[in-house]
């Protein structure tokens, strides 16, 4: 009997951990429009944030000081959308793997906190797909499996109220 509750429990205690534990309390969504975008094209630094293919390794300090000098345009994200955007997240979108054949343009950012600090940084290109994440955020995407695409079009429609 001691030997099925232990058992019993080690279950519980295992499925309980195996969902990705995303707890924010602030999504601050930035966009920037395609006219905002072409006024920045001779810049180096804006291209690498805009269309880079590589995320830096760590949040950089300045960050959202340097996107609302490109002309990104900040949006706090209502709290009774940040649980429905970390599940759509986690599991519609596939933040390890990406195979596209354009070059990105993260039009859409989306920084993620919780304290006040800054957890994360997802950028998005929604025409292609692509994306680009900077600090920790957890996924229940299955990307192994082949022929499943990731669904851009939940959070698409949450950010944008459509």
């Amino acid at each position: 009997m001691k030997k099925l509750v232990l058992l019993l429990l080690t279950v519980i205690i295992c499925s309980c951990k195996s969902g990705a534990q995303n707890d924010f309390d602030t999504i601050i969504h930035y966009s920037i429009t395609d006219e905002k975008a072409l006024q920045n094209e001779n810049n180096n630094s804006f291209n690498k944030l805009y269309s880079g293919l590589e995320a830096p390794k760590s949040i950089e300090k300045d960050f959202e000081k340097k996107l609302i000098s490109y002309g990104y345009v900040k949006t706090i994200v209502p709290k009774d959308k940040i649980s429905t955007i970390c599940k759509t997240i986690s599991n519609d979108i596939n933040l390890k793997y990406h195979e596209v054949a354009c070059i990105p343009m993260y039009r859409d950012i989306l920084i993620f906190q919780k304290d006040n600090k800054t957890k994360a940084i997802l950028k998005i290109c929604f025409e292609c797909g692509m994306n680009d994440l900077s600090g920790k955020f957890e996924s229940n995407f299955n990307y192994k499996v082949p022929n499943i695409m990731s669904n851009y079009y939940p959070l698409h429609k949450i950010l944008y109220n459509e």
